[in-house]
């Protein structure tokens, strides 16, 4: 919930006026261009990027539980998901 928060916060500032993050294009050039995507850990591209990555996460739970043999638990499941999707992408496992 804390990730849409902080998206919205950003397209409610846009309400001056300027359009720099009513595309996903717009943002990415935006922040880019500002050097907010270094220096902003909450800027809105990366916000972006975490979501769609949680989304892949749980396509892959989900299809992992619909093609579960009856004896496989939901915890192998969300573990099977959880490494080949979000695994790579935590500092501590760089």
């Amino acid at each position: 919930m804390q990730k849409l928060i902080i998206l919205q916060e950003f397209i409610d500032q846009d309400n001056d006026g300027t359009s720099h993050f009513d595309t996903i294009q717009n943002a990415i050039d935006y922040e880019t261009e500002n050097n907010l995507i270094k220096t902003n850990p909450n800027n809105f591209t990366r916000t972006l990027l975490r979501l769609h990555r949680a989304l892949i996460f749980i396509e892959e739970f989900l299809r992992g539980l619909s093609e579960r043999p009856s004896s496989e638990s939901t915890v192998t499941i969300a573990t099977h998901a959880y490494d080949s999707t979000l695994y790579y992408h935590r500092k501590f496992h760089l």
